[in-house]
């Protein structure tokens, strides 16, 4: 609630949020664009924001050394075609891009007494856009290699004191899965089980993915009796989201409900939380980390005093290579 200081009255402000998805038919010359109006303070006469980004696009700061390797073959012939034959950016197609851009809420037109464009602004929409896209590249840029994957879970299993199951539960609240897990969750026990979304479900079933059973929620319980699953994996998102009607808190007391006598739950943080440094430029981007994969973070410390809540015979917190579990024996 917000107090008008002129009325006294109480106001309610409506937040509004945005996915990638709200900017996903930007082109690439409108989020440079974006990005360069964002150095702006004040209003930049159109012309001069076209020489920025052209001359951007034309340094070295754009190339990569991608192309000198052998193993290219064919696609770095014909890339390098293009290259030969690579022109400036015109001045027409970026007075395009401009109008998209305007058109979308996303940059405001000053215009002179004669009604001709002045210069070029930025809204408030102008940073919600990019914020949302640094985000998501921030986000989907860090790729986490198979092999640390699988490294992580050898880790994990020496833990437990097995590495195969009779039957494991995969408790999943993202909107999409990889089927590499997918298939890893088929590798390790004869009985896979997965509580997600039935959208999700849906697309697997689509996609001919097979011996995995859809499990659901029922009165807000896990559809399933007590003491069944051998080992359980349990993703965690952010801690004030609902998850399948439940809180992250009351899901995790369900999964161990479900999981067997000495049976496991390993609850995953994808990315251990890093420290900051006394390099301000270094901390700007470890910010930047830290907010574009806010609900994949955590501590040992963090994630212990969360697990010791549900009331787990024994905890031990597993890091290794940047990301940490949770371990909790029933």
């Amino acid at each position: 609630m917000h107090i008008d200081r002129k009325s006294g009255n109480r106001k309610k402000i409506n937040k509004t949020t945005f996915s990638f998805s709200d900017f996903v038919d930007l082109s690439l010359i409108e989020i440079l664009t974006l990005q360069f109006l964002l150095r702006h303070s004040e209003p930049v006469v159109r012309h001069t924001l076209y020489l920025e980004v052209n001359q951007f696009l034309q340094s070295e700061e754009t190339t990569s050394e991608v192309l000198e390797k052998e193993n290219l073959a064919g696609s770095k012939s014909m890339y390098s075609t293009l290259l030969k034959n690579k022109s400036q950016l015109s001045t027409s197609s970026f007075y395009n891009s401009l109008k998209n851009l305007e058109k979308k809420g996303l940059v405001d037109y000053k215009l002179n007494k004669k009604g001709k464009i002045e210069s070029i602004k930025a809204k408030e929409l102008t940073h919600a856009a990019i914020d949302v896209i640094r985000k998501h590249f921030l986000r989907m840029g860090l790729i986490i290699d198979n092999k640390i994957v699988f490294e992580s879970a050898q880790e994990v299993f020496k833990e437990i004191g097995q590495d195969h199951f009779n039957n494991v539960l995969l408790i999943w609240p993202h909107e999409h899965l990889t089927f590499v897990l997918l298939q890893f969750l088929t590798k390790i026990s004869n009985s896979s089980f997965i509580l997600c979304k039935k959208e999700l479900f849906k697309n697997i079933i689509q996609n001919r993915i097979t011996g995995i059973n859809f499990v659901q929620m029922y009165n807000k319980m896990i559809r399933e009796p007590n003491d069944i699953f051998d080992f359980i994996l349990f993703f965690f998102v952010d801690i004030e989201k609902k998850l399948f009607g439940l809180s992250r808190y009351d899901l995790l007391k369900e999964s161990a409900r479900v999981a067997k006598k000495n049976g496991g739950v390993v609850i995953v943080m994808n990315f251990r939380e890093l420290p900051f440094t006394d390099n301000e430029m270094t901390n700007q981007l470890i910010n930047m980390y830290h907010q574009a994969n806010i609900h994949q973070i955590s501590n040992s410390q963090k994630l212990k005093k969360e697990m010791e809540k549900v009331g787990f015979s024994k905890i031990k917190i597993v890091e290794h290579k940047g990301l940490i579990f949770g371990l909790g024996w029933v």
